[in-house]
C-alpha cells in the first residue's frame, strides 16, 4: 500500500478489486433476523463473495441502488456487535469461545460480513476491543499498557487475580498469590508461574491478558480471520495497515456535528426571485433551526439518526458518499398531508415547500423519522 494513503483511499482501491461491479449477488433479508437471515444468504452455494451485493428486505418494494445495502450493513454490524459470538462491554467487545459456531463455521462468515461490509461502502464493525485488535494484528504494546484498557472485558475472578498479583509487593504477598492461584494460572498454559519473581509481575500480567483475551479464543480469531482474508486478501490489507484501519475496527467516541452533516448536504432551490423560492427559504430557515435543536440537545434525535433516515447509513463511509445528499422540495397542497421523505439510494431528501413554522416543522420531521421502519416507508 501506498505511503501516505487515507483510509477512504486505501478502501477505494479494496473496493475496486474486491467487487466486480458487473456481477450480481442477492441476499433476502429479514428485518426480525438481520445476522441469521444474511448468514444463510451467504451460505448459499450460489453466493458469490466477490459480486455487488443486492440487498433485498422481506416484505419490502423498493429496488436496491444502494440505499438497503447501506442500512444493511449497518444494521448487520449493530447485531454482529451484540451476538454470542462476542462479549464483554459493549463498544469493547471480544470473542466468545463457542465450540458450536466453530463446528457450524459461523466466525467465518461474520468474517466474511465484515470484509464485504468494507468493500461495499459499509461501515466497520466499531466495537472490538483494542488491546484485542492490537493483539491481532501484531501491534506491539509497552509492558502494562493493555491493563486499564481491559479491565472492562475480564471477568470479575480475572480481574481479582490481576489486582493481587500488582499489588504483589513481598515474598510473603507472593508465596499467597501462588497459593490462591498458581494451580489455576498453570491450568491455563502460564509458564513458570512457581518461578516467578516480584519485578516480573508486570510480564506476568500481560500474559494473563494475552491468554483471557486472544489465546483463549484462538480458534474463534483463526476462523474469523480466515473470513476476512478469504474476501479479496482484506485481512492481510489491515495488517499492512494497523494504525489507519483501528479506528474503524473498534469503538471511538465521534459524534456527528451540525457543521459536519450541513457540509454532507446540497440544497436545490428554484430561481432566486420566483415564487417557489421565497416558499423554500422559508422552509430552509425552518430547516436550519431544526439542525441547531438537535445539536442543542432541544430534541430527540440525534444527527447519526437523521443521516441514518437519509443514506441508510448512521456515519459516513470512510470513501464519503457517491454525491452530496441533495434536498429538494415538494409543494404542499390543501388537504393533503405528506411527510418529508426520501430516498436512501439516490441521496435525496424532500421537505415541504413554504413551512413557517418551526415548531410544525420540528413536528413534521420528528415523525417522519420516528415512523420510518425501513426502505422506501416514508
Amino acid at each position: 500500500m501506498e505511503s501516505g494513503s487515507s483510509v477512504g483511499e486505501i478502501l477505494q482501491k479494496f473496493g475496486e478489486t474486491a467487487v466486480n461491479t458487473n456481477e450480481r449477488t442477492e441476499l433476502i433479508i429479514f428485518r426480525k433476523k438481520i445476522l441469521e437471515s444474511a448468514f444463510l444468504g451467504m451460505a448459499r452455494p450460489a453466493f458469490k463473495l466477490n459480486a455487488k451485493i443486492y440487498i433485498k428486505f422481506s416484505g419490502e418494494i423498493g429496488q436496491d441502488y444502494g440505499g438497503p445495502r447501506r442500512e444493511f450493513f449497518r444494521l448487520a454490524m449493530k447485531e454482529l456487535a451484540m451476538s454470542t459470538m462476542f462479549e464483554g462491554k459493549s463498544g469493547s467487545r471480544i470473542f466468545s469461545h463457542n465450540i458450536k459456531l466453530l463446528e457450524e463455521n459461523k466466525y467465518c462468515i461474520a468474517g466474511r460480513l465484515v470484509a464485504l461490509s468494507f468493500a461495499q461502502e459499509g461501515p466497520g464493525p466499531h466495537f472490538f476491543n483494542g488491546t484485542l485488535y492490537d493483539l491481532m494484528t501484531e501491534t506491539k504494546q509497552e509492558q502494562g499498557a493493555s491493563i486499564e484498557k481491559i479491565q472492562d472485558v475480564l471477568p470479575f475472578n480475572v480481574q481479582e487475580i490481576l489486582k493481587q498479583l500488582l499489588d504483589m509487593q513481598s515474598e510473603t504477598d507472593r508465596e499467597k498469590f501462588l497459593v490462591d492461584h498458581g494451580e489455576w494460572l498453570t491450568e491455563q498454559g502460564i509458564p513458570n508461574i512457581w518461578r516467578l519473581a516480584i519485578v516480573k509481575k508486570m510480564e506476568m500480567a500481560d500474559l494473563i491478558i494475552k491468554q483471557f483475551v486472544y489465546y483463549r479464543t484462538a480458534a474463534e480469531i483463526s476462523q474469523f480471520v480466515n473470513g476476512m482474508e478469504s474476501v479479496s486478501n482484506f485481512w492481510s490489507l489491515v495488517k499492512s495497515n494497523p494504525a489507519i484501519f483501528k479506528a474503524l475496527f473498534c469503538y471511538t467516541v465521534e459524534p456527528l456535528s451540525k457543521q459536519q452533516f450541513e457540509s454532507l448536504c446540497n440544497v436545490s432551490y428554484s430561481e432566486i426571485g420566483s415564487n417557489k423560492r421565497c416558499l423554500e427559504d422559508e422552509t430552509i430557515y425552518c430547516w436550519e433551526v431544526f439542525l441547531q435543536d438537535i445539536s442543542d440537545g432541544n430534541i430527540p434525535v440525534t444527527f447519526e439518526e437523521l443521516l441514518a433516515f437519509i443514506t441508510g447509513a448512521d456515519k459516513v463511509p470512510p470513501c464519503g458518499f457517491s454525491k452530496a445528499i441533495d434536498i429538494s422540495f415538494y409543494p404542499v397542497e390543501h388537504g393533503v398531508y405528506r411527510l418529508p421523505h426520501v430516498s436512501t439510494c439516490s441521496l435525496e431528501l424532500h421537505l415541504p415547500r413554504g413551512i413557517d413554522d418551526i415548531k410544525a416543522f420540528q413536528e413534521l420531521m420528528i415523525r417522519a423519522l420516528k415512523e420510518s421502519m425501513g426502505f422506501e416507508k416514508i
